[in-house]
């Protein structure tokens, strides 16, 4: 029995050294590999990736912990975007504070929403917040004065700081920005989902919820932080998206961008968290290599997650992990 035992920490130890090993690996790769190569379209990739694979983090810590899947959940990103740019245009309000206020109007209407939808289930809040993320586009297109509608909205870059300077065409400033701002997002996430009572409660919830409650467990005010919490991320994400890109059209909150970081979260396997990081480093590259099909991106999608369900449902945290150690 002794030896079994000692058996098991060695295979647990072995597997944590790998897991150690793949992850020191991977972050070596993205802090150094666009400053070796110095292009402008490998920096594009790997800001992009970065970018939606914490979007898909985000995504993943309401649909994989809570099973709320949120359907407008672009909407909230283009809210965070609008906001900061609309702020800098209109009122000279400085863009690295922009990023902040426009996750906290995300975030405050994501409570709102929160409120008013979480009482419901499933299906019910996948096709409330859909309808909430087609208002708010429409919103947005119908009011040009403040917008521009799909005319698009031009946006100022980040101001320079320190050392950053947002004007280089290789774009190593903004990437600056985006990895630590992802990794930060990531692990908060991870931190506030394994280490901390909030996290045992989503934890409660997702096994069950009358469980739950019975243990004291309030499932709204669980469910509506969580939810308000994730819409507050998309909008910090969105305003860097912002003044990154530095043009805003209604597009960006359609529901083809949240099946884009839906596509990313579910490819990294639900409940992960990390996984997206992955997941949106292989799907960016691989988009961005066949640009000819972009077109026929949604049927890439829907073959590609349908593959993953089938064969691999745990996605690419299970396949890399082997084991639920992560």
């Amino acid at each position: 029995m002794g030896k079994v035992m000692e058996s098991d920490k060695n295979i647990v130890k072995t597997s944590l050294t790998q897991r150690n090993v793949v992850i020191t690996t991977f972050l070596i790769v993205l802090i150094i590999t666009p400053f070796i190569m110095k292009k402008a379209f490998v920096t594009h990739v790997f800001i992009t990736a970065l970018l939606y694979g914490a979007l898909g983090a985000s995504f993943d810590f309401a649909a994989g912990y809570l099973g709320i899947v949120n359907f407008g959940y672009a909407a909230f990103m283009g809210v965070g975007a609008y906001t900061s740019a609309i702020l800098a245009i209109r009122f000279g309000v400085n863009p690295w504070l922009g990023l902040l206020l426009g996750g906290i109007i995300a975030g405050i209407l994501g409570f709102i929403t929160g409120i008013l939808t979480l009482r419901l289930y499933g299906l019910f809040v996948a096709c409330f917040t859909w309808f909430l993320g087609m208002a708010f586009m429409f919103l947005i297109a119908v009011t040009p004065e403040i917008t521009r509608g799909y005319l698009g909205l031009n946006v100022p870059p980040l101001p320079n700081f320190w050392i950053l300077d947002f004007s280089d065409p290789l774009r190593l400033s903004y990437y600056s920005v985006i990895l630590p701002l992802s990794l930060s997002i990531l692990l908060f996430l991870y931190y506030l989902g394994n280490k901390t009572k909030i996290g045992l409660a989503f934890k409660a919830l997702r096994g069950s919820e009358l469980l739950a409650m019975a243990s004291g467990v309030n499932p709204l005010k669980y469910r509506v932080l969580n939810f308000a919490l994730t819409c507050f991320f998309a909008g910090v994400l969105g305003a860097f998206y912002a003044h990154y890109i530095k043009i805003l059209t209604p597009s960006l909150l359609a529901t083809g961008k949240t099946i884009e970081i839906l596509t990313i979260a579910y490819i990294g396997g639900r409940g992960s968290l990390w996984g997206s990081i992955p997941a949106a480093f292989l799907i960016i590259s691989f988009l961005e290599f066949l640009r000819p099909l972009e077109a026929y991106r949604f049927i890439i999608y829907g073959i590609i997650l349908i593959l993953v369900m089938i064969f691999y449902p745990g996605g690419l945290a299970r396949l890399i992990a082997r084991k639920e150690l992560f």
